[in-house]
């Protein structure tokens, strides 16, 4: 379920925020199945745009996000293995294991972009930071990233 709101705080000034909770469970009888309660899961994200801080044709974003992350729930995997070394003898084995992260990932995002007369041309800039980034492939407790875009008409 995600709830959300976009408020006009100003005329040229906009604040968003959403959050999304969820629960996924897979029913047993599987090889992957989820613990009794299901996986829970959430996100959030808030931002305050502004048009017009330079020109009439500019606009900055700050957003703060909170990425999709399972919070609590177990994983059940079972598979059909040897059992006894000494015998050969089969049977059901299950493996679990908590599918919860324990660090809880943050992302903080600042885009500004412009329209030159005419629309002539676009400039785009975005700088962002990742702190407790599970995914990062590096063990960096913050990642950076920053980029832009520009066109221009003919």
């Amino acid at each position: 379920m995600t709830l959300g709101f976009d408020w006009n705080v100003l005329p040229d000034v906009t604040l968003t925020a959403s959050g999304t909770l969820s629960n996924t469970r897979a029913a047993g009888g599987q090889s992957l199945m989820t613990g009794a309660g299901g996986l829970n899961s959430s996100a959030g994200e808030i931002a305050l745009s502004k048009t017009g801080l330079f020109s009439n044709t500019d606009r900055l974003r700050l957003t703060l996000t909170r990425p999709m992350q399972i919070d609590s729930g177990r994983v059940h995997y079972q598979t059909v293995a040897v059992v006894d070394r000494l015998t050969g003898d089969l049977g059901v084995i299950d493996q679990s294991t908590s599918a919860a992260t324990q660090k809880r990932p943050l992302s903080a995002e600042a885009l500004y972009g412009v329209s030159f007369p005419r629309q002539a041309a676009e400039l785009q800039m975005f700088v962002r930071a990742d702190a407790n980034d599970v995914q990062a492939t590096t063990l960096k407790p913050m990642n950076y990233t920053a980029g832009g875009r520009y066109r221009i008409a003919f």
